[in-house]
């Protein structure tokens, strides 16, 4: 198939054209800046800025399936006004502006990549305390500008789409992880080398992650199913405390992760303090992820160990900062 994937020169997008082209697709790639060209791309076109704006119409030209990748993510969530604005215009007016070009061109197939954030920062617990996973029937409370942007995404896509006929599959992944990660992952991953102190050994809580190559194959499984309609899935490869996402990079790194005990609430404390409370969030609370219904219905599982992606991570960053 001819497969437009925007975005496709990102942390995700780049090794999802890889294994597209592996798999015998015209991959067209479209992409916001020509830097990082996608090697594996049949074409690749510039859309500059995504907004109300953007001309798709060169890159949907023949093809049958868009995967729809790119979106404002990694910057600071703060109240500011620009900063909702930037959100909003880029994951929700300019997925608009794509999903209507695209019913005019004649997709069939959409895969639209979303995020956990959509139902909200944290899973709720139950009487004993302990997290429940959340899934694509959990009520969607997201706190935060994208979330709250992608959430709006996936609303409008899903009323399009089932306007015009066409499948689409939504994917709400949690941190994705893998080779030349960026954001909360990275910035650990610089603690952990510069034998930073790391005040976490009091979290008791459980992250779900998943593995950029265990999140390609869901995509790619998503592509062969004979699904009809519109169809939500949450998704993950593991789940474990902070404490140990922390021991499991430093072994990549070579190093011994340097966690000493702070009580929770002061962490909360001087994250409202510093202005940084939504990542402390993250690292504190916990937030699970159900993966019952895409095993069900695109017969997917993780197929990586684990312990040799999570170690691959700490190497390639001691490869590429040491």
């Amino acid at each position: 198939m001819r497969v437009l994937v925007t975005g496709a020169n990102g942390f995700i997008g780049s090794a999802l054209c890889r294994r597209l082209s592996d798999a015998g697709h015209e991959v067209i790639a479209a992409v916001r800046t020509s830097e990082n060209p996608v090697p594996n791309a049949a074409r690749q076109i510039l859309v500059g800025k995504i907004d109300a704006t953007t001309d798709w119409r060169a890159a949907l030209a023949g093809c049958r399936v868009v995967i729809h990748l790119a979106g404002y993510a990694h910057h600071s969530e703060t109240d500011a006004t620009g900063v909702h604005a930037a959100f909003w215009q880029t994951n929700v007016v300019g997925t608009e502006r794509l999903m209507r070009q695209a019913i005019e061109s004649g997709i069939e197939t959409c895969v639209f990549m979303s995020s956990c954030k959509a139902i909200g920062e944290r899973s709720p617990l139950s009487l004993a305390g302990t997290p429940l996973a959340l899934s694509h029937v959990s009520t969607t409370l997201p706190e935060g500008p994208y979330g709250q942007s992608k959430l709006a995404a996936e609303r409008l896509l899903t009323q399009g789409c089932t306007d015009a006929g066409i499948s689409l599959t939504i994917l709400r992944p949690p941190l994705v992880y893998g080779p030349g990660v960026k954001g909360n992952i990275a910035t650990l991953l610089g603690a952990i080398w510069r034998g930073l102190p790391l005040p976490l050994g009091s979290i008791r809580n459980l992250r779900s992650f998943i593995h950029r190559e265990n999140l390609i194959e869901a995509v790619l499984a998503a592509l062969v199913a004979d699904i009809r309609g519109v169809r939500t899935y949450t998704l993950a490869d593991c789940t474990f405390s902070t404490p140990e996402l922390v021991r499991r990079l430093a072994s990549g790194l070579g190093k011994r992760a340097r966690i000493y005990r702070c009580p929770v609430p002061i962490l909360k404390g001087l994250g409202h303090l510093s202005g940084k409370a939504p990542a402390v969030v993250r690292l504190t609370e916990s937030l699970v992820l159900d993966s019952t219904e895409i095993t069900a219905d695109l017969n997917w599982r993780p197929s990586l160990k684990l312990d040799a992606a999570w170690h691959e991570v700490g190497e390639i960053y001691l490869q590429q900062h040491a």
